[in-house]
C-alpha cells in the first residue's frame, strides 16, 4: 500500500510534481509589499509542449570580453525544498 495515498496500492501510486510556479506566486506576492518580484525563466518542452516556470540563480559577467554566464536552474524548490 500507498502511505501517501490511503488504501491505494503501490503500483496505482501517481507521485504529483511539485507546482514550482504556487511557490513563485507566494513569493511575489509578499515581495510585492517591498516593490519586488523574484527572477524567472520560463522553458519549454520540445517533445510534449509543456512549459516550466522556473527560478533562476542570478549569475554575472565577470570579463565584459568574454563569454555570455550560464543560466542555473536548480534542481530543486530554493523556496520549499522539494525537488522539481
Amino acid at each position: 500500500m500507498c502511505s501517501c495515498h490511503e488504501g491505494a496500492p503501490l503500483a496505482s501510486h501517481r507521485k504529483v510534481a511539485h507546482d514550482e510556479a504556487a511557490c513563485i506566486a507566494k513569493a511575489n506576492k509578499a515581495l510585492a509589499e517591498v516593490n519586488a518580484r523574484l527572477k524567472t525563466s520560463l522553458s519549454v518542452n520540445i517533445k510534449t509542449g509543456g512549459m516550466r516556470q522556473s527560478l533562476t540563480l542570478p549569475v554575472e559577467k565577470v570579463n565584459k570580453k568574454g563569454a555570455r554566464p550560464p543560466v542555473i536552474v536548480p534542481t530543486y524548490c530554493p523556496l520549499c525544498g522539494e525537488k522539481t
